[in-house]
């Protein structure tokens, strides 16, 4: 069953990389909170673009609160494509291990996550387009 909502973060990607066959390595990076406590992710990933226009990303990353913690992060999604006006919604799930106490509890659990990625005009491949901005919020789910 879904839990409690444990991250909310915005990000915005860094750096992109063509990777050939519809491919592309994205770096991102996020601010805002777990459990509510300030945290930055650092995730590089890659985003597939299918033949018929969905997108199918996997990638890691590490996350590091204010208070030092360290979490590593597995994660993976999916998406219809782009809307009309660029945007990008996608959903997914991030796998978690760390070892801190603080959050030891998220180790083993799964998150869902929906992340929205907002329109940027002249990108014609919007979800990996430099600069762009997007939204997490992921719940625990065990």
């Amino acid at each position: 069953m879904l839990g409690n909502i444990v991250v909310e973060e915005v990000g915005t990607v860094t750096k992109k990389t063509e990777l050939g066959d519809n491919k592309v390595e994205v770096d991102l990076t996020a601010n805002g909170q777990i459990k509510g406590v300030d945290q930055t992710s650092e995730w590089t990933y890659w985003v597939e673009t299918r033949p018929d226009g969905s997108l199918y990303s996997e990638g890691h990353g590490v996350m590091t609160t204010t208070d030092g913690d360290v979490l590593n992060l597995r994660g993976m999604g999916a998406c219809a494509g782009a809307g009309a006006d660029g945007s990008v919604s996608w959903r997914g799930s991030i796998l978690i291990h760390t070892d801190s106490e603080a959050f030891a509890d998220l180790n083993g659990t799964a998150l869902v996550f929906h992340y929205e990625v907002q329109a940027d005009g002249g990108t014609h491949i919007p979800v990996i387009a430099m600069n762009r901005s997007g939204t997490r919020t992921a719940w625990a789910w065990n």
